[in-house]
């Protein structure tokens, strides 16, 4: 709020128009399109809007969004987040299609967002077609502890997934859950 640029204005923050425009600079700086890979978000950002009348992009915004259980920040709603609210609230995602992002309204005055398998085949897409180097997510620990994301972002790059099983030789396979609200700096152990 009191950005001189944006002002207090609801605006996806993964916008491919944006990402267009910025991209412009890096292809006038002689940047070879190989060199650059087109990152996807596994969380949102959202707002608390002005006036629940007024909820697309455009509209004005009076806060950072909500605080969510998991997260803990204001303005920042992770994907495993997003599909917790759309179970409690009944809110569904709508494209938009241009900016290749889905917005979602929910508790009258939120408004967030964010990447999902739709606008990952968008942006995969629009990457091929530009001949960039790859794609990538940040982060993969947003995601929901079935995999969803990670599982339809593999999809939209055309990767092969695995998933861990037990072995059929006898081998045990031990794994370690993976809290997902827990995080740790580099070389920390949380066990």
């Amino acid at each position: 709020m009191g950005n001189k640029w944006v002002g207090p204005y609801l605006n996806p923050h993964t916008n491919l128009t944006e990402i267009e425009s910025g991209l412009d600079l890096v292809w006038r700086n002689g940047v070879k399109e190989d060199k650059v890979v087109l990152g996807v978000a596994f969380y949102g950002r959202s707002f608390t809007v002005s006036n629940p009348g007024c909820t697309g992009p455009g509209c004005e915004y009076a806060s950072g969004g909500n605080k969510q259980p998991c997260s803990h920040e204001t303005s920042v709603v992770l994907n495993s987040e997003i599909i917790d609210i759309q179970k409690r609230t009944g809110a569904k995602g709508v494209l938009l299609e241009d900016a290749a992002v889905k917005q979602m309204v929910y508790d009258t005055n939120q408004w967030v967002t964010y990447d999902d398998e739709d606008t990952f085949k968008l942006r995969a897409d629009y990457a091929r077609s530009l001949g960039l180097g790859g794609l990538m997510v940040w982060a993969v620990s947003h995601d929901t502890k079935d995999a969803t994301f990670n599982i339809a972002f593999a999809k939209a790059a055309n990767r092969k997934y695995q998933a861990i099983a037990q072995t059929d030789d006898g081998t045990e396979v031990i794994t370690t859950p993976n809290p997902q609200c827990k995080w740790t700096n580099c070389l920390e152990s949380t066990y």
